[in-house]
């Protein structure tokens, strides 16, 4: 015989022991529907606030490990400055490795499709953006790369 596994979700919109059992399904399904729009949406919000973080990178800009009175030269100001830096010192390059699977995740949500297999799909994105970092270190550096690091960064020479 097999169990269901249903989400913590599902269950707390049921309402089992939350008094909820007049709420119609028609209800419950439109929650559910605006709720998917709502995590999608704030997916791509995020991303897209990293990616043009990225986009407007600068090594001088003032950050967690760069203490300067300089004028920030990030589009989205100290706070672009700050995960753009960390994006870069933790997966240079990669971190778009990271950044386009996670836009695609949120455009998937936004759109009602489902995502299958969440946790496979997470632990494949880990080790996807860490190899693909990985590869990068590889590479011989620019002449005018602004860091000291390979173009992959800090975290993979860590794991490797």
């Amino acid at each position: 015989m097999s169990v269901r596994r249903r989400s913590a979700s599902a269950a707390a919109l049921r309402g089992h022991g939350f008094g909820m059992d007049f709420v119609p399904e028609s209800v419950r399904a439109a929650i559910r529907r605006r709720s998917s729009e709502i995590v999608g949406v704030a997916i791509l919000g995020a991303v897209t606030f990293a990616l043009v973080a990225l986009m407007t990178w600068s090594a001088g800009d003032p950050s967690l490990s760069n203490a300067t009175n300089a004028k920030v030269n990030n589009l989205l100001g100290r706070p672009g400055a700050v995960v753009a830096d960390l994006l870069m010192q933790l997966l240079g390059l990669a971190s778009l490795a990271l950044l386009l699977p996670l836009a695609v995740w949120g455009w998937r949500l936004l759109t009602h499709r489902p995502l299958r297999g969440e946790r496979l799909r997470l632990v494949a994105l880990t080790f996807g953006a860490l190899g693909a970092s990985a590869f990068l270190g590889a590479l011989p550096t620019f002449g005018t790369w602004p860091m000291p690091t390979e173009v992959a960064c800090t975290l993979p020479a860590l794991l490797f």
